[in-house]
This record gives C-alpha cells, structure tokens and sequence, in this order.
C-alpha cells in the first residue's frame, strides 16, 4: 500500500508526488492516524519539509487544507517543525496568493491547532 510506497521510494519523491500522497491518505478510510495510516503520516510530515517550498500558491493552499482536513478528524496532529514551515512557506509565497487563498490559510492554520500563528504572517495576509 501507501506506507511501502513511502517507505521505499519517498526520498525520491518530488513536489508532487507529496502532495499527491497527501490527498491519497484523505481519500483513504480512517485509521484514526493508528498503525500504517499514522506511520504514513508521520513520514508525509518530513517529507513535505523538504519539499513544500517547491508547490506554487495553489498546491500549497490545497495541501495546507488537506492537512487542517485530517488535523480535524483526528488522523493527524502537525508536528510544531512542520508548523513553522508552513508558516515560512505561507510568508515566502505571500504575493502569488489570490484572497480565497489568503482565508483558506488563515482557516487552515487555526483549524490544524496553530492558535498563534506568526505575527509577520497575520499582519501581512491581512494586508
């Protein structure tokens, strides 16, 4: 399945093989993040620090909300580097976002537990 896929071949996964990964595990049944749906997780979580600055505003937007999507029911949490990458990533690409892009991320990143997101971020998306 999924894991061995990840397991064998995610350190040459591009940008969109990540995000394809992402949407793969939504679409799955929930495991409730236990066993190989957790472990799956855990390592899209690393591997999308390495490549997250690489999607463009729109594959970001998505990505974000899949994660806040099974951040809310219960298959994941978001592990604080990750956090601050997405935040990072969000500032870097401030300028390519359309205002639906601005809210979905703002939504997102409450949604997924970030109750503080970073001042420079808040101030800047809401322009």
């Amino acid at each position: 399945g999924l894991l061995r896929l990840v397991e064998k071949h995610g350190q040459s996964f591009d940008a969109d093989h990540v995000f394809v990964a992402w949407g793969t595990v939504r679409e799955m049944p929930s495991a409730a993040g236990r066993g190989d749906e957790g472990l799956v997780l855990q390592r899209l979580q690393v591997l999308t620090r390495g490549k997250i600055g690489e999607w463009d505003a729109q594959l970001f937007t998505i990505g974000v909300n899949l994660m806040a999507e099974l951040h809310l029911t219960k298959r994941m949490e978001v592990d604080d580097e990750l956090a601050g990458e997405l935040q990072a990533g969000a500032k870097a690409k401030l300028g390519d976002f359309k205002p639906q892009d601005v809210s979905m991320l703002m939504w997102a990143l409450e949604k997924m537990g970030i109750k503080k997101p970073d001042a420079d971020l808040v101030e800047a998306m809401q322009g």
